[in-house]
């Protein structure tokens, strides 16, 4: 199921991001002009809720310009810009082998969830793509 979704947002995402191109050797990076993209999938946690990690090192040394997170489909892709995303895992719990901060996201109530926080509203990044272009 994994590579399965990895293949189809591969698919979607020349299409609605025209130029862009994975990285090579990496199958979570991507360019769309000289934006470096973080495309990240999950598979259902529990029905509706989808987790996630991301290592800080790539939004705290600002590595990545966007955050993609697919959530079960190539159809509901959240589109974070760095800058927002690192306002929305301030005070994430960590967890995992790797102590990285933790969080779910909702695609039935269209929340955000830093572990161990309160949700919120991310709506307007869902299926984003528009705020790439425009900063492309």
């Amino acid at each position: 199921m994994a590579a399965e979704l990895q293949a189809a947002v591969a698919a979607r995402l020349p299409i609605e991001l025209p130029g862009a191109i994975q990285v090579q050797r990496s199958p979570s990076l991507w360019m769309v002009g000289l934006k470096l993209l973080n495309v990240r999938t999950a598979a259902t946690k529990a029905g509706i809720k989808y987790w996630f990690d991301v290592t800080p090192s790539l939004y705290k040394s600002q590595a990545v310009d966007f955050f993609l997170f697919a959530c079960g489909s190539p159809d509901t892709i959240y589109v974070f810009p760095r800058e927002d995303f690192e306002v929305l895992i301030v005070g994430a719990s960590v967890g995992g082998d790797k102590q990285v901060p933790q969080f779910t996201l909702f695609i039935n109530t269209k929340e955000f969830e830093p572990a161990g926080r309160e949700r919120i509203n991310v709506a307007h990044f869902l299926n984003a793509f528009r705020s790439v272009v425009a900063a492309s």
